[in-house]
């Protein structure tokens, strides 16, 4: 089971876009994951999924495959803030196997609200994603500096 502390959950997140902002939406931490609210919801996943890992990654593929299991899964997970949804994806994914099914789109191929809601929030994050790697300043640097090329070559 990975460490959701909130610090170290930011952290991670932080670690995956270094010089980066947290995203806007979904928020890195969200109401549900502070200490006041919910607590035991977050508490009792954590436990399961500690138990699932001491099982074996069997025990996580059962997990997933389990339609129960998947709804109270979903009903936490798409109330949580970026930091932790995808640190938890992260940890779900690593106990797959490399050809199987990937949890994101195992636990968001529903038609209820919360698959929606998780469906809607990993959208965000990987546009978010990928719109900050198309236009990072290294990458306009490059282009450019292409271009400037391209310009003096047609120019000669």
């Amino acid at each position: 089971m990975p460490n959701l502390d909130t610090t170290t959950a930011q952290d991670w997140l932080r670690a995956l876009q270094p010089g980066q902002d947290l995203p806007d939406w979904p928020p890195p931490i969200r109401a549900i994951e502070e200490p006041s609210q919910h607590a035991r919801a977050l508490i009792d996943l954590g436990d399961d999924l500690d138990q699932c890992r001491a099982a074996g990654d069997d025990a996580i593929r059962a997990l997933l495959n389990d339609p129960a299991a998947l709804e109270d899964l979903r009903a936490c997970l798409c109330q949580l803030g970026a930091a932790r949804l995808l640190t938890l994806m992260h940890f779900l994914s690593e106990s797959q196997d490399p050809i199987a099914t990937p949890p994101a789109i195992i636990l968001s191929n529903s038609h209820t609200p919360e698959a929606t809601a998780l469906r809607s929030a990993l959208r965000m994050l990987s546009r978010r994603f990928t719109l900050h790697r198309m236009f990072s300043p290294e990458r306009l640097s490059a282009l450019r500096t292409a271009i400037a090329d391209a310009n003096k070559e047609a120019l000669q």
